[in-house]
């Protein structure tokens, strides 16, 4: 649902109250967590920018920053680098919501931050279900896009995609400390100066259908979301399209990353676009907010592809957007979906790169026009007296009833067909003093012009990939007789050896 609505943005210039570690506890359900030491800096920054990236992701819901505190930070260990994870937490419903990520090596630069639900609700699980406390803290680490906890001495999963459900080393901080993460650090500042400030927004409803396990099929799982989702129920899987693209590979081959990546994205593509009637384009980097507005307002989500210098690159898709309008100082935060997770997240769309799990990625390509193209069919017919009749499309009337006046030629088309989609229209007429006339296609006239010799029937048929998604079905007026029943498919419309004329016809595809 597209929004336009004013809401308070703060402005520039205020900032966030920052109250220190221990400040303020919360009635929340404490989650002691062990954790290296994080630096001041990014505690100030993270107080300073979570209001603005909260704002973003909760605009179009009945919720309001009032309601919500940054909690006490806490670091996720990975081998090549660290997380600094900033929770939110809802005062009313006493439970963690989101997290606020940033990556170590690049904590100062607030544009690469990320807000997601996911590892919040993880977090917020853990909580009510294991007890803690600063002698009985967990510990957290990840693997790739992996996350762990050990508690009591124990190597437990907490946000885990695939099967891999424990991790192969645990990485042990150099100096640890011990804090509750619901503890609050930061509130809401409310002496702030306040704009009332029109936002366009439109983040469109989603549904994960499934997410992302062992298999290296990110890009399949982004189509059969974006699929899915347009189509507001399952019709189609990751599995399916990897399989309807490469028919002939086996289990293995499809489960192997280096084949996978070995293959053309445009195989994919056109498979896609053949199956599914979309006309998917692609483009070096990312789109212009003004593109990635049109696309998302005509319900057109945007796959996004990324690249790492560190691992396999990776498949996301974006489906929504927030942006000031008048102000273009203001960024853009755009909403996407990782195949990894069941949730979304929001980025600044003035990011360089974005950090998943341990590695950093880069903007690759993009994936746009998700539009289901309908294949049209126009004709125009020669009539008695009145010469070519305008063309007119899908199901019209071309030619004349009542008038008592032959259609002596016809020429038919097809247009609208999708990205790689084969095929077209082909037709044969019946003629007065000639009989069948060989088959012609693609606007080519049949029939003859200048001789006074009318049509009697007709035979229309499409080719190619058209052919085994639609059918074409034809009806004539015919002389003395008048509007026939519909005939399809190269079946024959019209009399034969009756003399007896064509005066109009109509022509429409339908969809098998």
């Amino acid at each position: 649902m597209k929004l336009m609505k004013k809401i308070g943005l703060v402005a520039a210039f205020s900032c966030t109250i920052f109250l220190g570690t221990f400040s303020l506890k919360t009635e929340a359900a404490s989650l002691y967590v062990e954790l290296t030491e994080i630096p001041k800096e990014a505690t100030e920054l993270a107080s300073q920018s979570w209001e603005e990236y909260l704002s973003n992701m909760i605009y179009s819901e009945d919720k309001n920053i009032s309601d919500y505190y940054l909690g006490t930070p806490f670091t996720i260990s990975y081998s090549k680098n660290i997380k600094y994870n900033f929770p939110i937490i809802n005062n009313k419903e006493k439970r963690i919501e989101y997290t606020l990520q940033m990556d170590q090596s690049d904590y100062q630069n607030r544009e690469t931050y990320i807000l997601s639900k996911a590892l919040a609700a993880k977090l917020e699980e853990l909580s009510t279900g294991i007890v803690t406390n600063k002698d009985q803290a967990i510990f957290l680490e990840g693997e790739n896009q992996n996350i762990f906890y050990t508690y009591q001495d124990t190597i437990n999963s907490l946000l885990i995609t695939g099967e891999k459900d424990t991790i192969d080393k645990k990485i042990l901080p150099s100096t640890r400390s011990v804090y509750d993460i619901t503890e609050k650090i930061a509130f809401p500042k409310t002496r702030k100066a306040r704009l009332s400030t029109e936002i366009d927004s439109n983040i469109l409803p989603w549904t994960v259908y499934e997410t992302q396990t062992d298999k290296p099929w990110c890009q399949y799982y982004t189509y059969a979301a974006v699929i899915n989702n347009q189509a507001g129920k399952e019709i189609t899987s990751a599995k399916k399209i990897i399989d309807g693209t490469y028919p002939q590979a086996t289990d293995e081959q499809k489960e192997d990353t280096s084949w996978i990546i070995s293959n053309s994205v445009n195989e994919s593509m056109n498979y896609v676009n053949k199956t599914f009637d979309k006309d998917l384009k692609r483009t070096p980097g990312l789109l212009s907010f003004d593109k990635v507005k049109a696309e998302i307002d005509n319900h057109r989500p945007v796959i996004t592809n990324l690249k790492s210098d560190t691992t396999e690159a990776h498949s996301i898709v974006q489906m929504g957007y927030t942006a000031v309008q008048g102000n273009p100082s203001l960024k853009p935060f755009y909403h996407y979906w990782n195949p990894w997770w069941e949730d979304t997240f929001v980025v600044s769309s003035n990011s360089p790169y974005i950090f998943l799990g341990e590695d950093k990625y880069e903007w690759y390509y993009t994936m746009y026009n998700f539009q289901e193209m309908k294949p049209a069919v126009s004709y125009s017919s020669f009539v008695q007296d009145k010469r070519w009749l305008p063309t007119v499309e899908n199901g019209q009337l071309s030619g004349t009833t009542g008038l008592g006046l032959r259609v002596e030629a016809i020429k038919i088309n097809v247009s609208g067909l999708a990205s790689g989609i084969s095929g077209g229209i082909a037709y044969s007429t019946h003629v007065q003093d000639i009989g069948w006339q060989p088959e012609v296609s693609n606007g080519q006239m049949a029939g003859t012009n200048g001789k006074k010799l009318r049509v009697e029937a007709i035979k229309i048929r499409l080719t190619g990939d058209l052919s085994k998604k639609y059918s074409v079905q034809y009806r004539t007026h015919v002389q003395d007789i008048g509007w026939t029943a519909y005939s399809k498919d190269n079946q024959m419309s019209g009399t034969s050896g009756k003399k007896l004329r064509i005066e109009a016809l109509e022509i429409k595809l339908v969809k098998k």
